[in-house]
């Protein structure tokens, strides 16, 4: 039995069907230690914790910015509007 559902193999091949589909880092282009994110966050929104289209790949930089920086750590609620933030000030700092 699956005690958390990041165990799971749903869980696992969300994640490399997300980094597949997007192949690189959707904020900065990078291709280095990419990860799965979800959009919206897979606690508060259940129904759609295995939804390929509730992902976008982000490269570890880029994702601890997201979560440490604009949303206030990894348990906090993250939605579209963030990723947009992030965007914002990753393109600030790359002009």
């Amino acid at each position: 039995m699956v005690k958390d559902w990041r165990d799971s193999r749903e869980y696992r091949l969300w994640r490399v069907a997300v980094v597949r589909r997007d192949g690189v880092c959707q904020c900065c282009g990078s291709i280095k230690q990419r990860h799965a994110h979800h959009i919206q966050h897979a606690t508060y929104f259940p129904v759609l914790r295995f939804a390929e289209s509730n992902g976008v790949t982000l490269c570890n930089g880029c994702h601890s910015l997201l979560h440490n920086k604009l949303v206030g750590g990894y348990r906090k609620q993250c939605g579209a509007e963030h990723l947009e933030r992030l965007k914002a000030v990753r393109d600030y700092f790359t002009q």
